[in-house]
């Protein structure tokens, strides 16, 4: 599995050759931010319109797989509920993880782009969301890559991170290429 950064941005979503996009949402989170809400634009406010048609709330957990219609370059936007704000950590973060890495295995999923949960909230830092997304990564390792969305100022302090834990993911007999 390759694991690779984007920024935040219309232009880089639009770059984007992932299958599927996964925009996680607070219950308590509006007006929506990060790629929810830059996914949102492009999608002519339907992750705004299910939310207030009550179609989805944001409940831990809750999915709703929406279809991009040639808006965004993805096959599928995966919506998951991330519950309230003041309810979300580090183990809230692997839980998360884990559903959304069933989700993509369920989709057959090569290819995702998603944030660290929690981050443009900052409720984790960058190093703390990126050790419970490893922590939690192994029902996925069939993906063939995984893109996290992440502000360009924190790329520098999630790199050598992530490239420790590449070299896990390749390295045979050790780490999560073991699973």
């Amino acid at each position: 599995m390759e694991i690779s950064l984007c920024e935040p941005n219309l232009l880089a979503l639009d770059a984007l050759r992932a299958d599927t996009l996964v925009s996680v949402v607070f219950a308590d989170e509006r007006p929506l931010r990060g790629a929810s809400a830059l996914a949102d634009w492009r999608l002519c406010g339907l992750i705004s319109k299910a939310l207030m048609r009550g179609w989805f709330r944001g409940s831990f957990g809750e999915a709703l797989l929406i279809s991009p219609q040639g808006r965004l370059p993805m096959q599928r936007v995966l919506l998951l509920g991330a519950g309230l704000l003041e309810d979300f950590d580090a183990e809230r973060m692997r839980s998360l993880t884990e559903k959304i890495g069933a989700k993509l295995k369920a989709l057959v999923s090569r290819v995702s782009a998603w944030v660290l949960t929690g981050r443009h909230w900052c409720l984790l830092s960058a190093e703390d969301a990126a050790s419970a997304f490893f922590a939690t990564v192994k029902p996925w390792l069939d993906q063939e890559e995984v893109v996290l969305i992440e502000e360009l100022h924190q790329h520098r302090h999630l790199l050598p991170f992530l490239e420790k834990e590449r070299r896990k993911i390749r390295a045979p007999g050790k780490g999560l290429a073991a699973c």
